[in-house]
């Protein structure tokens, strides 16, 4: 399998010069493929066609992201006042996470966001859900507790 796939990373102008390390067996009928690097990882994920070639009905698995709740968010801090809807969030919202929360040497890097809360245009604030593009960064969140949106503190889970 690792000889088909290899193969398969050697055909394409865009992949060749992948290396495969090695496969590592997941739970129930997964394989996970192991690169030299991030960077190789990243571009075989970003280029699939030489799985999905290869192995026709093969799943590359995208970047895992880590996800953390956040409660007491202000509404005026995340949701675009534009809309006026009460469930639409800016479109800068992860951007100004990374800034808003940029200390201690941690990537903060948001990936993507979702409000929880229900609709309710009295309520000034609510809970949401970050997914965030490091482990050591959640982790750190998590453990302080707090994280910043805007002028406003707010509490961190899981």
């Amino acid at each position: 399998m690792k000889e088909r796939l290899q193969s398969g990373l050697d055909k394409a102008k865009v992949t060749e010069g992948l290396k495969i390390e090695f496969l590592r067996p997941g739970p129930g009928e997964r394989i996970e493929v192991v690169f030299k690097d991030k960077e190789q990882a990243d571009k075989a994920r970003k280029h699939t066609r030489w799985a999905t070639e290869q192995m026709p009905g093969t799943r590359v698995r995208g970047e895992e992201w880590f996800p953390i709740k956040c409660d007491m968010v202000a509404k005026q801090a995340v949701m675009d006042s534009e809309v006026g809807d009460g469930k639409t969030l800016k479109k800068d919202v992860c951007q100004n996470f990374a800034k808003d929360n940029a200390r201690d040497k941690h990537d903060l890097t948001a990936m993507k966001v979702h409000w929880l809360s229900r609709v309710d245009l009295n309520k000034k604030v609510g809970s949401l859900v970050i997914w965030l593009k490091s482990k050591v960064a959640t982790d750190h969140l998590l453990q302080s507790g707090t994280a910043i949106f805007g002028a406003t503190g707010v509490y961190c889970s899981k």
